[in-house]
């Protein structure tokens, strides 16, 4: 495989794809290496950073980042062009999350650690100027949400993934990822009024 993964990219930021899904899906299908280095430019970052919050650790989740796009350049043959072609790459990476901690035989202990840690994101994935203490406050919080229910805040607010596309990663109905996030908002509400009083906007600050 003909490309160099990005294991650091502190300071540049995430450029955005071009086209659409069904174009650069095809493009890939047919072996398009400048399409897929487009794909691997725009997600390598936003990709650690949700594998981050799957495994806790950080060079962990560029191994699995490493592994998911080469998996999913190897998978090429299958993409459908009728769905989402980030959705596909972030359920293989959530694929490979879940093989990597079952052969690691630490399922039981992450879950447990994830419980304890802040959510773990690229900087620039978060909201640029946000008050520090809110900022810290505000991913204690997410932390503490359940499972699905985090995970499908963080691919939308977090990772910017339409509802569809998260629900895709996932594995769920849109509508289901649709009131995992509404549940998750009315809850860090509750959760942050009761620390700092009126918490304004959520999904803003989150991004």
């Amino acid at each position: 495989m003909p490309f160099l993964f990005p294991r650091s990219r502190k300071a540049q930021s995430s450029p955005a794809l071009s086209g659409s899904d069904a174009e650069l899906a095809e493009r890939i299908r047919e072996g398009d290496e400048r399409a897929f280095g487009r794909l691997l430019e725009a997600r390598w970052r936003p990709l650690v950073g949700y594998l981050c919050t799957r495994v806790g650790d950080g060079e962990l989740a560029q191994d699995i980042a490493q592994e998911a796009f080469a998996r999913f350049w190897a998978r090429r043959g299958q993409l459908d062009s009728t769905r989402s072609v980030v959705a596909y790459l972030y359920q293989v990476a959530r694929r490979c999350a879940i093989d990597e901690l079952r052969k690691l035989e630490v399922r039981s202990r992450w879950l447990e650690r994830e419980r304890s840690l802040g959510l773990l994101t690229d900087s620039g994935a978060v909201a640029q100027g946000a008050d520090p203490e809110l900022l810290a406050t505000l991913q204690r919080a997410i932390a503490r949400l359940p499972t699905r229910r985090r995970e499908a805040f963080v691919l939308v607010h977090v990772q910017g993934l339409s509802y569809r596309q998260a629900a895709e990663a996932m594995g769920s109905a849109t509508q289901t990822v649709a009131n995992q996030v509404a549940a998750a908002l009315a809850e860090l509400r509750a959760q942050l009024k009761e620390l700092i009083g009126e918490p304004g906007d959520v999904a803003a600050v989150a991004r």
